[in-house]
């Protein structure tokens, strides 16, 4: 199972929010550049990338910098947040970075997800599960949709995709434990699938290795020394 270290950007900025909350924002580093080269030196195999501005805003806002850090490292990248069009996507895809996350654009328009898989294949593809109380978040977690996180996610399955991205919302930056529940009852589609949220010590990370999972995001449990 990898480990994937996470570097979340608001205004530039290495910052950690509590259950996607953006009035608990936490900057940890004024450079996420340097964090990167920071966990790539530590040895991490991936980065997970995610442009908080953009996922608010509906479009890349921090395209710049995460490009730069895609082209400054040698690891591969796997990026989301506010990414709605194919000409974002062939951007970023074209300048280094390895997989593109799309969310909100999934579930608003899954034949723009299908176009994705066709043109760049579904192994650059990665659909992000943001989930609260079993329904779909979208825009950034700032919405929750009407839409039942496992009728989704078979409906992703019949569209092609191959890895998620898995998010318990309610856990997200708080430092408890990931909701295993919620892994359990998706490994039934067989997609690659990678934990976020709440996974704050070895144990954790431990059972999730046990039950086949493909990787896990940490975040703030390494910004905050729980490691």
């Amino acid at each position: 199972m990898q480990i994937i270290p996470a570097i979340d950007i608001i205004g530039g900025k290495c910052v950690r929010l509590t259950k996607g909350d953006y009035n608990s924002k936490k900057v940890y580093d004024s450079n996420p550049l340097r964090v990167a080269k920071k966990f790539e030196k530590l040895g991490a195999k991936m980065l997970h990338i995610i442009d908080l501005d953009g996922a608010k805003e509906g479009c890349p806002i921090n395209k710049n910098l995460i490009i730069d850090i895609a082209q400054q490292t040698q690891i591969p990248i796997q990026v989301g947040g506010g990414i709605r069009t194919i000409e974002q996507s062939e951007e970023y895809l074209n300048s280094g970075v390895d997989r593109i996350i799309i969310g909100t654009k999934a579930i608003d328009n899954p034949a723009y997800l299908q176009k994705l898989i066709n043109k760049f294949g579904s192994d650059r593809i990665v659909v992000g599960l943001d989930i609260k109380n079993n329904q779909i978040a979208t825009n950034g977690w700032l919405k929750t949709s009407d839409i039942n996180y496992l009728e989704f996610a078979k409906s992703l399955k019949n569209i092609g995709v191959t890895e998620v991205i898995a998010t318990d919302v309610g856990k997200d930056g708080t430092l408890t434990a990931p909701n295993f529940e919620l892994y359990e009852s998706l490994k039934q589609f067989g997609f690659n699938l990678i934990a976020a949220g709440g996974i704050s010590d070895s144990l954790s990370i431990q059972k999730l290795d046990q039950m086949g999972l493909f990787g896990a995001v940490i975040g703030k449990a390494i910004y905050e020394n729980k490691f």
